[in-house]
């Protein structure tokens, strides 16, 4: 009896071994305690920065992608942290998006505007920001609008060419609009652009310019990750055929970046059964199967068990 419960359990072993090793999704390190709730990414120069979601510090933590832990706290001054979820640069300045509305009360967003310190090696500094406040279409008196329950929720951007593209977040039908707006400080009304059945939440994005390939990443009500990629027409961002790839790993998805021209970096916030974790993602084998882990099944159902007929932020 006893030898037969071990053969099992070192046969399970193996075929996650197995599985884990044509996995292109590979843990990277585990996340500090300080920045658990990371909902945006950039590597700039070879350095991860990251930060927090709503209401944190208003500060950007560079992380040591060995070991997860923070390496410098750059605070922007005149900023604040009301609901940050996505961060995104041009090369020059950095933009961090102060635009979630679990709620679907706001109708102003703000995006942060700043440069990075030149000197890394600072534990702290302080930089100076400047705004661009937004708003979308809303129809006025929309009687959908409740908590969690509404399509006008938003954590995702990115940005192409001199426009900075956003991305709603829908709770009710998992579908997904992108708008777009200048990269220049001032008010404007975001024009939409494309939409597409995302069938899930969509959290993250990034943007390789060097194969013009748009990269979304999200999650289902079920905790399943999953990955967009599309390759973007003027004027049209999704083209007809978009493929979704199952990320082999249940967990709170929210922030990709590149990592490089073949692979992504991805973070996740920390739950009670899995950790704020740094992934790879390796673009070049994204079209493997990989089949849930016993891990993730468990993962799974504690997700429905705690989480079944509620959202998530």
């Amino acid at each position: 009896m006893y030898l037969k419960r071990i053969l099992t359990i070192l046969f399970s072993l193996i075929c996650v071994s197995f599985a884990e090793a044509h996995n292109p999704l590979k843990p990277v390190c585990k996340l500090s305690q300080t920045v658990n709730e990371s909902s945006g990414l950039i590597h700039v120069n070879g350095q991860i920065y990251t930060h927090n979601d709503s209401k944190g510090e208003a500060c950007i933590y560079r992380i040591d992608k060995k070991s997860g832990k923070v390496l410098q706290w750059i605070y922007l001054r005149n900023a604040k942290n009301m609901d940050w979820e996505d961060m995104t640069t041009d090369g020059m300045y950095v933009y961090v998006g102060d635009f979630g509305n679990n709620n679907g009360k706001h109708r102003q967003r703000t995006i942060y505007r700043c440069m990075l310190p030149i000197v890394i090696d600072k534990h702290k500094d302080t930089v100076n920001c400047e705004t661009i406040h937004f708003s979308i279409p809303i129809p006025a008196g929309d009687a959908t609008i409740k908590f969690n329950k509404h399509p006008y929720d938003m954590e995702a951007m990115t940005v192409i060419g001199d426009k900075i593209f956003v991305f709603t977040k829908d709770w009710l039908r998992g579908h997904c609009k992108a708008y777009s707006l200048p990269t220049a400080p001032g008010h404007y009304v975001a024009n939409f652009i494309d939409s597409f059945d995302a069938k899930g939440l969509i959290t993250g994005a990034c943007y390789n310019e060097k194969n013009n390939s748009l990269y979304l990443i999200g999650y289902t009500n079920h905790g399943q990750g999953f990955l967009y990629s599309f390759q973007p027409e003027p004027n049209k961002l999704f083209g007809p055929i978009h493929p979704r790839i199952n990320l082999s790993y249940f967990a709170q998805f929210e922030a990709v970046c590149m990592s490089d021209d073949h692979s992504l970096y991805i973070s996740n916030e920390k739950l009670p059964w899995s950790a704020g974790c740094l992934w790879r993602f390796d673009l070049g084998q994204q079209d493997k199967k990989i089949k849930a882990s016993l891990g993730n099944r468990v993962r799974r159902i504690l997700w429905d068990f705690v989480y079944w007929g509620t959202h998530l932020r």
